[in-house]
């Protein structure tokens, strides 16, 4: 049943299954089955769901874009060095501001079609680049940090988009919140920002989070303040759903099943809203905290809010530091639940809104 490279085929995979549970080995069915939805490649998902990575290409007369993601928007106290496709430090300048790269602006020009605006945020070193390196079918198609200090400052977009039939879909990357050398304030404006230019928002961090973990997220609480839908008009909370991307809350290196208080299984999307978003208690009889009024923002804003979880990757330290050479080493939990993932963000992909009704945001 093996093929050529040592593994099981995806027909044999099937016959296998097939034999098992005529066996009455139906735990062992079970395991193949499992097997066989991990192993089907990405590459086969993009093509099911209508989707064909492509590079972007930059306008005529303009070199090639080195690298597989280049800077968005940067920091003002570093500059994007296209000959290379680095980022270089400006020396004598201190942080106060963020700036548009040009050359990320003419890649986005080529995309004369609908956008969908795939982006992912959080706090530093919990696997944000590598959730969307996958979603391309690769590992490294943002570079991944496993040092103390940042890989990625502002935000990065990736040279290779999925192209669709109605829409192409844009992958951003961000710094992380609480990176070292960045102001609070400063995370905050690269958290606005990005919800402002997604479709599909990420918020990825580690473990199950608790009310106090909303604090992180109080610029949400301000957004109101700062952004306008309709000129001359205050605006209500609600009115920023038409706008506002999709909310998915990533949890990662979490295995434990989440239960209510009489020990009921819950989903990771009701836990989300019921424990860690909504007001506990009764309204006449507390003041409502920080963390209380960012759930209420949460919840008001993004028209669709939902969470997902994924194991650890791996107990092996030399593995974690270098995930990109080791897909084949990680937790198979931990790689279906990736491929799940993806399944679930390519079904939900829809254009970016434009602010008239039914129009949608090209890249020009």
């Amino acid at each position: 049943m093996l093929e050529d490279d040592g593994k099981l085929g995806e027909g044999n995979l099937g016959l296998l299954k097939d034999l098992l549970t005529s066996l009455n080995e139906s735990q062992l069915a079970k395991e193949v089955e499992d097997l066989e939805r991990v192993q089907t490649d990405i590459s086969e998902l993009h093509e099911k769901r209508g989707f064909k990575v492509e590079e972007l290409k930059p306008k005529e007369g303009r070199e090639a874009v080195k690298g597989s993601s280049i800077p968005l928007i940067l920091p003002n106290d570093r500059k994007y060095n296209a000959s290379t496709g680095g980022v270089e430090e400006v020396p004598g300048v201190q942080r106060e501001s963020l700036q548009v790269v040009p050359e990320a602006l003419k890649l986005l020009e080529g995309i004369e079609e609908p956008v969908s605006v795939l982006a992912i945020c959080g706090p530093s070193r919990t696997g944000k680049s590598y959730i969307l390196s996958r979603l391309l079918g690769t590992a490294d198609a943002f570079e991944l940090g496993h040092r103390m200090d940042p890989q990625t400052f502002g935000i990065w977009m990736g040279t290779k988009v999925l192209r669709g039939k109605d829409f192409t879909i844009v992958l951003l990357d961000t710094e992380g919140i609480d990176a070292v050398g960045a102001s609070a304030g400063q995370d905050a404006s690269i958290l606005v920002l990005t919800t402002l230019l997604s479709s599909h928002l990420i918020y990825n961090s580690l473990n199950v989070p608790y009310k106090g973990d909303l604090e992180k997220l109080q610029c949400f609480i301000q957004l109101a303040k700062g952004v306008t839908v309709k000129h001359g008009q205050k605006t209500k909370m609600s009115a920023f759903r038409e706008f506002f991307p999709n909310f998915l809350w990533l949890l990662r290196d979490v295995s434990l099943k989440m239960q209510d208080k009489n020990r009921k299984d819950m989903t990771p999307t009701e836990y989300l809203i019921t424990k860690v978003l909504r007001r506990q208690g009764d309204d006449d009889d507390i003041d409502e905290s920080t963390s209380d009024k960012v759930g209420r923002a949460i919840l008001s804003f993004f028209p669709s809010v939902e969470c997902a979880t994924l194991e650890r990757p791996s107990g092996d330290r030399e593995v974690m530091n270098n995930i990109a050479q080791h897909t084949d080493s990680l937790n198979p939990e931990f790689n279906e639940g990736v491929h799940d993932l993806v399944v679930t963000l390519l079904l939900k992909a829809r254009a970016k809104r434009g602010y008239h009704k039914g129009s949608t945001v090209s890249g020009e």
